[in-house]
């Protein structure tokens, strides 16, 4: 691609993302009405901020800002219920929210949401409150108390429904009710959602742990147990040899050869579960060398020592959150 060619393209996807959002676009590009629209909403004024918007738009018709200030009267108008007086209160909860609001903060907004009348805004307050909860202050039940209220509330329409039902069982499951979570989600036809997928996702993780500490808590056992048994002495070379160390170069390199052809970015994610993997194998050998095992012991220890490195490659991806990741993409409808 020539250089040309590039600065072109470049400038394309400049202009396209100032097109996409006007706020950063320079100063001249803003006239001082629009600015002052966008400063009253963000004052939580939304009745001056309309009447500017209004301003503005009737002074700049069919000019790419004005679209601008169309949309945002249509917004504020579709939530003028109460006289604005719940918007504004609503907008300032925002504002509060993307830092961190205390939850006595949240608790008086929630006594105020509950007076608010019926409409758009009531329903947007239930919804920042359950978020607020669940993702600001880790409180899953107070979460999940706006979660359903915000499902019970009149006028709500399908894609809100979802949002509430998928938020419900996101705080149901940090209570510790995966199950319920997921039967509610399955009823609500929305099985194939992200949330859904997450759930599943973790409570097949949690179950790999599970395993995992079983597997290799119990080769552990057996190996001590052999260990002190035997008392042998060091017997590196009738242990491990050529071929014990091409097999295990070849189980633990080709995975990362693999991935790195597929996705070099997936290696650095990967490496945990390898460097997992390879420091089990190690102790298993470490602990052959010293027991010399006999033929027909060979093969128990193998599969021990198997279920180990799968074990150990298990618990790596589960704590760096690779394994969920997978299980949702294996899940993702296509």
């Amino acid at each position: 691609m020539s250089r040309s060619l590039r600065a072109i393209l470049a400038g394309l996807v400049f202009c396209g993302a100032l097109e996409a959002d006007p706020g950063r676009a320079s100063g001249a590009d803003r006239p001082a009405t629009l600015a002052e629209a966008e400063a009253a909403e963000a004052r939580a004024e939304p009745a001056q901020a309309l009447e500017l918007y209004r301003q503005f738009a009737a002074a700049h018709q069919g000019e790419r800002l004005a679209r601008r200030a169309d949309a945002r009267i249509a917004w504020l108008d579709a939530r003028r219920e109460g006289g604005f007086a719940p918007l504004r209160a609503l907008l300032a909860m925002r504002a509060r929210a993307s830092d961190q609001p205390s939850a006595a903060e949240l608790r008086a907004f929630a006594v105020e949401v509950a007076r608010f009348p019926e409409g758009r805004v009531r329903r947007e307050s239930y919804e920042l409150l359950g978020d607020t909860w669940l993702a600001r202050l880790d409180a899953p039940a107070e979460a999940l108390e706006c979660y359903v209220a915000w499902s019970r509330e009149p006028g709500i329409d399908e894609a809100e429904r979802q949002l509430a039902e998928s938020g419900a069982a996101l705080a149901r499951a940090r209570l510790g009710q995966t199950g319920e979570a997921l039967q509610r989600l399955e009823r609500s036809g929305l099985r194939q959602r992200s949330e859904g997928r997450f759930l599943r996702a973790e409570r097949i993780r949690r179950l790999a742990v599970a395993a995992s500490l079983v597997a290799i808590a119990a080769h552990a056992l057996i190996l001590v147990n052999s260990l002190i048994a035997h008392r042998r002495q060091l017997a590196w070379r009738t242990s491990v040899g050529r071929v014990e160390v091409g097999l295990a170069t070849f189980t633990l390199g080709l995975p990362i050869l693999f991935v790195e052809r597929f996705d070099s970015q997936l290696v650095h994610a990967f490496a945990p579960a390898m460097v997992a993997m390879a420091a089990a194998l190690l102790v298993t050998w470490i602990a052959a060398c010293f027991l010399a095992p006999a033929p027909r012991e060979r093969r128990r220890l193998a599969l021990g020592s198997a279920a180990s490195v799968i074990a150990a490659g298990l618990l790596a991806c589960a704590h760096s959150g690779m394994l969920t990741e997978l299980l949702m993409a294996a899940w993702e409808p296509r």
